[in-house]
């Protein structure tokens, strides 16, 4: 292996451990690409009270690791409170999901996937609170951003107040090279099905589609609704969705699920729904449309900038308009073959290479 050269730069590896999400399959590929570089030295830091066997194991080849002993809440509270310690060593720090630790002098880069915890503190869990003290405080120390969209970095300026020549959009990306078995996504499921992918959050807004799904089954009353995500902190609206729900037993909730596991749903369902009320960016829409599948989602601004006209875009919160869009979308051919058409084609100029490549540029740009 060439010895590497050039700036020192630390990412925050925290979210490659445990079940990935949008933020740790970024990291995650974001490691992958500066492990192979020659021109720079990258490192894996995490404050954590353990997990430091877990992240040797999950950093790639060529990349270092500094674990800090100290547990995270602990470690934000302080951070937020004095801004010590200070992490050192680095020409740049990069905080890949909201909080940064202070540093001795080198480039500062956060982060922002999205404006939640500022915009809709409600629909958080309680952890997140913690977020905007602690960005706001790097934003103080002239922190520059990274976002996921364009329509999130023009909420950073205009909600935050920092000057767009500090901010910098980068799209996140997809890589389905296979379709997964359209049969065990249909096994899975127990029959035909709308599919739905994200965390029981409030944000995400199942109860609309579950009520969606009541006019739906006035005409298809076979239908399954599939929703694969992890109980998050809207679980008790979803459940008292289902049971007011016109066919309870339609409802289908697999919890979290593994790639392999989404790749089967995704090649089986008639068509993913999306009626999220505010993202960053909208991962399950780019991957679903990514292998062919017809996608209705919402009229928001992160989800328009992302999907184009590559997916059916209904408002927020009508269950009539959303229902309306499915049973279009199950019952016309001729739109179904449009945005099985339109989607990979549209999805094609997206990928974790090219979201990883730009972050790097974005390191050696900011450093020089």
């Amino acid at each position: 292996m060439a010895v590497k050269s050039g700036p020192k730069i630390a990412v925050d590896a925290i979210p490659l451990l445990g079940r990935r999400t949008g933020v740790g399959v970024m990291a995650s590929h974001l490691f992958d690409h500066l492990s192979v570089r020659d021109d720079c030295r990258v490192t894996g830091y995490m404050y954590s009270q353990s997990g430091g066997a877990e992240l040797l194991a999950k950093l790639p080849t060529g990349v270092a690791a500094v674990h800090k002993r100290v547990p995270a809440r602990f470690m934000s509270q302080v951070w937020d409170r004095i801004g010590w310690p200070k992490l050192s060593g680095f020409d740049l720090i990069h905080g890949v999901n909201y909080v940064l630790p202070p540093s001795s002098g080198a480039v500062e880069l956060i982060t922002i996937h999205d404006l939640a915890p500022w915009r809709f503190p409600e629909m958080l869990a309680p952890g997140a609170s913690d977020f905007p003290a602690l960005t706001e405080r790097a934003l103080e120390r002239g922190a520059h951003v990274h976002t996921v969209s364009k329509y999130t970095a023009d909420e950073v300026v205009e909600y935050l107040g920092v000057d767009e020549s500090r901010v910098t959009p980068i799209h996140l990306g997809t890589n389905w090279l296979d379709r997964g078995s359209a049969d065990r996504g249909k096994a899975r499921a127990g029959g035909e099905y709308v599919l739905a992918i994200g965390t029981i959050e409030p944000r995400k807004d199942y109860p609309t589609l579950i009520k969606a799904m009541n006019f739906v089954w006035e005409s298809h009353p076979e239908l399954k609704l599939v929703v694969a995500g992890k109980e998050g902190w809207g679980i008790d609206a979803f459940n008292s969705a289902v049971r007011q729900s016109s066919k309870p037993d339609n409802i289908v909730h697999l919890g979290y699920v593994d790639s392999s596991t989404k790749a089967n749903l995704l090649a089986g369902c008639e068509l993913l729904a999306y009626p999220s009320i505010y993202e960053g960016f909208g991962l399950p829409v780019l991957e679903a449309m990514s292998i062919g599948v017809p996608v209705i989602s919402t009229q928001i601004g992160s989800v328009i900038e992302v999907a184009g006209n590559a997916a059916q875009l209904v408002p927020v919160q009508s269950p009539t308009a959303l229902a309306g869009a499915i049973l279009d979308m199950i019952e016309d051919d001729d739109a179904r073959k449009h945005f099985s058409v339109a989607g990979p084609r549209h999805a094609a100029q997206y990928s974790w290479e090219k979201t990883a490549e730009q972050i790097a540029e974005l390191y050696f740009r900011l450093i020089s």
